[in-house]
């Protein structure tokens, strides 16, 4: 993996933009190698496009960049980045295959970025709603499982 230095140049036009921030290529280097596609071509293949939304799905969510900086670096304008974020939503919730690339590509740009990474416990209960019935139960034997093997066998007294 490449990391890359943040710079701008003066003059630079409004399409073909030299600012470049280093952070942001990280992102996408990350991305790229995960989805196994470059997200800066410009195609309308599904793969790349959702590799692009997963990007600016990223870079937004970590509260550092602009849509217009977010959508430069892949050669789109703020008002794409912006329909890309919002219908990221929607397209994460009926593909899994997608959630757990972008939960890949999370691992690996919060350890780049020495982010915590979210508790395990957190997640299930994020994904509760899209958990099955026996999977469910399979996590609430598993806990009561967890508790039973744990729980002191007396209670000792301490003089």
């Amino acid at each position: 993996m490449v990391f890359y230095r943040s710079y701008t140049n003066v003059n630079s036009n409004k399409y073909k933009s030299n600012i470049m921030n280093g952070d942001l290529n990280n992102i996408i280097e990350v991305v790229n190698e995960v989805f196994e596609v470059d997200i800066r071509v410009r195609t309308h293949k599904r793969n790349v496009i959702l590799a692009k939304k997963t990007y600016m799905h990223i870079a937004y969510k970590l509260g550092l960049y602009t849509l217009n900086e977010i959508g430069i670096h892949v050669g789109n304008t703020h008002a794409t980045a912006y329909n890309h974020i919002n219908s990221f939503e929607y397209i994460l919730v009926a593909d899994p295959i997608l959630r757990r690339k972008l939960e890949s590509c999370n691992l690996k740009i919060h350890s780049m970025f020495n982010i915590e990474n979210p508790n395990y416990r957190d997640l299930v209960f994020m994904h509760w709603k899209e958990l099955t019935n026996k999977q469910r139960s399979k996590i609430a034997d598993m806990t009561k499982e967890y508790y039973d093997s744990n729980k002191l066998k007396e209670e000792a007294i301490y003089v």
